[in-house]
């Protein structure tokens, strides 16, 4: 889930549309 994307980064988006990257981005 985080891997791809770290919880500190949100400018990328939802990678997989995964829950903990959509957090980030919001």
């Amino acid at each position: 889930d985080s891997e791809l994307v770290p919880r500190g980064k949100g400018e990328k988006e939802p990678l997989e549309g995964s829950e903990i990257d959509h957090e980030t981005v919001n």
